[in-house]
């Protein structure tokens, strides 16, 4: 896949996003606009799914699952980041698979629930029963 910048990004997916690929492969191929080029196709309109229209669904969805605040792309970025690094992943493995150029990406994105890490890894470290 190709990001912004035209930069080569690795993609790696699981079973049940795979699963959600093909599903919506089957119901593209239904599609009225199905010679066209593009991956995502609007539902609702004969055209490719654009920027816009992507930031109006996930804004559609969020009110509909009753998330609390705004849902937008970069959401999940920190969503993304802060499991990754709770997982023990490095900031530079996850730069790579983000597809940043450093690891100030990575650490910007963490940073919101870096506190919320800390506090884990002090529980799991158990640094605090040791204080005498």
């Amino acid at each position: 896949m190709r990001g912004k910048g035209g930069k080569v990004r690795l993609v790696g997916f699981g079973n049940v996003t795979g699963l959600a690929l093909a599903r919506y492969l089957k119901a593209r191929a239904k599609h009225p606009n199905v010679a066209s080029p593009a991956f995502w196709l609007s539902a609702r309109h004969a055209m490719p799914l654009r920027a816009d229209g992507i930031k109006r669904m996930l804004s559609r969805r969020g009110r509909q699952a009753k998330v609390s605040g705004s849902l937008h792309a970069h959401r999940f970025r920190h969503d993304f980041s802060h499991r990754w690094q709770d997982a023990g992943g490095s900031e530079h493995g996850l730069m790579l698979i983000a597809g940043w150029s450093s690891t100030k990406m990575a650490r910007h994105y963490g940073k919101q629930a870096a506190a919320q890490r800390a506090l884990a890894e002090q529980a799991r470290i158990g640094i605090a029963d040791r204080i005498a």
